[in-house]
Order: structure tokens, then sequence, then C-alpha cells
């Protein structure tokens, strides 16, 4: 059986998960090694330049806070993934918070409102920034739900949102965007463990997974995109383990 979700380009060709049938173990299997194909795919891939340089912070500071979160079940990874994801701390960063903080992108959760136009590239660096800082609040849960509401209808995410969060406006093909909201869902979910997360990044890997190595390239740390897989497939994983189907992650 292949995993088909991951077949086409997903920006141009959208996936319809609407009446999916349940395919079983064997669709488990399909997922599980397309996944592993596109992390091996990925960890071939350099990226020493990009656009916006806060991305290594959002990396680097998520492996530290994910290990810290994931506990032992990250050490459930092969040694080969530790390996990389360990070298991936040795990323150049910005280690002084407050100037992280004066990024421009980064913006109060407060002084955004649904009754005006919305940047989502700054919407998504500041609710992963308050993540990896633990500054959550009811607020910056309204908004990430806000953000899965929209993507959930239309599988994307667009640069801007009009007054009400309803229309998106501008490009809808911002690969950058979907990496900021698949770390910020894989954080979501091993905070909470509520599968509404778990089950929309799912559908953003799928897209992300589904993209050539040109359009990723150096879009964004593709360690970054390595981890968010790890941490993706490692849920995945646990979860089938407690419902009694074990998968070896090789």
């Amino acid at each position: 059986m292949n995993y088909e979700y991951t077949k086409d380009n997903r920006l141009d060709n959208l996936n319809n998960y609407m009446y999916t049938p349940y395919l079983g173990v064997n669709f488990i299997k399909a997922y599980f090694n397309d996944r592993l194909k596109n992390i091996q795919r990925f960890k071939l891939q350099k990226s020493k330049f990009y656009e916006y340089k806060i991305d290594a912070y959002f990396f680097v500071k998520s492996i530290y806070l994910l290990e810290e979160l994931f506990g032992k079940d990250l050490n459930d990874l092969t040694d080969d993934h530790r390996e990389y994801l360990t070298n991936g701390k040795d990323l150049p960063i910005v280690d002084n918070i407050s100037n992280v903080s004066t990024n421009k992108d980064i913006v109060k959760i407060m002084h955004f409102s649904i009754e005006e136009e919305v940047n989502t590239r700054q919407l998504l660096s500041s609710l992963l920034f308050s993540q990896i800082n633990n500054q959550n609040n009811q607020l910056t849960k309204e908004w990430i739900d806000l953000l899965i509401q929209r993507f959930e209808v239309t599988k994307k995410l667009y640069e801007f949102y009009l007054s009400g969060f309803r229309q998106g406006k501008g490009l809808a093909n911002v690969v950058r965007l979907y990496w900021l909201f698949a770390l910020l869902l894989s954080h979501c979910y091993i905070s909470t463990k509520n599968l509404k997360y778990l089950n929309a990044l799912l559908k953003v890997s799928d897209l992300l997974c589904s993209l050539d190595d040109e359009a990723l390239h150096n879009k964004f740390p593709i360690q970054g995109l390595v981890l968010m897989l790890l941490i993706e497939t490692s849920s995945v994983r646990l979860l089938s383990k407690n419902k009694g189907v074990s998968f070896d992650f090789a």
C-alpha cells in the first residue's frame, strides 16, 4: 500500500480528507514508510542560508523544550536521529531572549486583533515564541485554534487574513509559514496531548513532504523540518503502541 497524501504537490493539488476510509495497520505502515523516507531525504539537505535568522532560534530552542516535554519517549529515537538533533544544537542562535523579543516579527499576542488585518508570519512567530518561553494563555490558545480552523477549511495558509479572520489575502504558497505552523502544532500537541493538534500537524506535514527539494531549499533550517517529523512520527508510534500496535522506528 502507498501513502497517497504526499504523492502530489499539495500546494497545487489540495488533499481532500473527507470520507477517508479506515485502512487499518497497512495504512499506518505506509505512513511510517513515507515519513521515514522523507526524513532521510531532508537529512541530506543543508540550509546554510535562509531569510529569517530567527528560525535558527525557533529550531534550537524547540529541540531543548521538546526534549523536556517528551522526556524518555524521545530516547526511543534511533542513535542516528538523536545525533542529528544534537548536532542541530550547534546552529548559531541569538541566546539573549530580549534580543529575539525585539525582532519585528515578535509581537505581544494581545496586540493582534480579529477586527483588523493580521500578518500571518508575525502571528505564527509570536505564538511560537510564546510557546517556547512558556507564555501561554487563553488568548494564545484562541489564536492557535483560529489558525487550525482556517487551515482545516482551506488546507492553506495565506500571508494575511482580513478583519474577521475568515478571508485570506496574498500568497498561499509561502513554505516557511507551513513550517512555522507545523513546529507550533508540535509544541501544542506535546504539551497538551490534545489530538486536534496532532491531527492538524499530520496534514501540514503531508503538505510539506509533498514538496520537492527546490521548493524547500533555503526557506528555513531544513533540520527544523526533520525535527518536526521526528516528533510527529514518535507521537503516532506511541499512540499506536498504547493501542497494542507496535512499530519499529528505524
